[in-house]
């Protein structure tokens, strides 16, 4: 009898569960609280890192005081003019829809937009998912000399924010409709207005500006003199985002569209 009890209590016959003693359950929330601040450490130095790293080429860049005069001078070199009067209106809007739809309501950069690339980058490697914002692009054009690469990012970034900082929207906006290419020999949009449809940018037509504000992407590709089948299929994708972005209801783009005079 005796012998059977021992047995039955044997480990070795039946191996018993342990339960977590008294201080265990502590044990494993401070070991959880260890990794969670282990991990916040690691997210502090990465961002202190980059922000100390961001600071420094910020500190490399140039100053943008003479932003104006760059458009000016570029325009020049190219036998073009800056555009005077007010910003044309129909074109400046057509331009933010296709390039930059939330232009008006966000800084240098655009989170919205940066988002939207991460999930494309992810979902189709290797494909430009855009993102720039005017201010970048226009820094681009202006003291990057039109240079791509990571690198080149950063620095655009950085240089939107100072353009950001010393201009209004609509004087970085301006700057921008007269410093980019709209194909044909066209440098500007004064250039371009006049040239493609003999008319001043503030006089331009629905259909006129948004042939024009699908141009600066590809200038050359959907030069619309050459490429008109081109040219008008982005006209297309312009009118949609301005319809999308409520600028225009579906009738007045399709009547725009329509009635579009062909560039000289």
């Amino acid at each position: 009898m005796v012998l059977a009890f021992i047995v039955t209590a044997s480990p070795q016959a039946s191996p018993r569960r342990i339960l977590p003693g008294p201080g265990t359950g502590l044990v494993a929330d401070s070991t959880r609280l260890d990794r969670r601040r282990m991990l916040a450490a690691i997210a502090a130095v990465v961002l202190t890192v980059g922000v100390a790293g961001g600071a420094v080429l910020y500190a490399t860049l140039p100053g943008v005081d003479d932003a104006e005069q760059r458009v000016a001078a570029e325009l020049r070199d190219h036998g073009g003019a800056v555009s005077r009067g007010p910003l044309p209106q129909r074109v400046a809007t057509a331009v933010v829809a296709v390039e930059d739809e939330r232009y008006w309501h966000h800084g240098a950069i655009d989170p919205v937009a940066i988002a939207r690339v991460l999930r494309d980058s992810i979902a189709h490697p290797g494909r430009d998912a855009g993102g720039s914002t005017i201010a970048q692009q226009l820094a681009k054009v202006l003291y990057l000399g039109g240079a791509h690469g990571a690198l080149a990012t950063l620095r655009a970034i950085g240089l939107a924010f100072k353009l950001e900082h010393r201009y209004s929207k609509s004087q970085i906006l301006a700057m921008y409709l007269d410093g980019v290419y709209f194909g044909h020999g066209h440098w500007g949009i004064d250039a371009a207005s006049r040239g493609y449809f003999a008319t001043a940018p503030q006089r331009l037509s629905w259909g006129e500006a948004t042939l024009l504000a699908g141009l600066p992407q590809a200038p050359s590709a959907d030069d619309p003199v050459l490429h008109y089948a081109r040219a008008r299929a982005r006209q297309r994708q312009v009118l949609r985002q301005l319809v999308a972005n409520h600028g225009l209801t579906a009738a007045q783009a399709a009547d725009a569209y329509r009635h579009t005079a062909r560039p000289r």
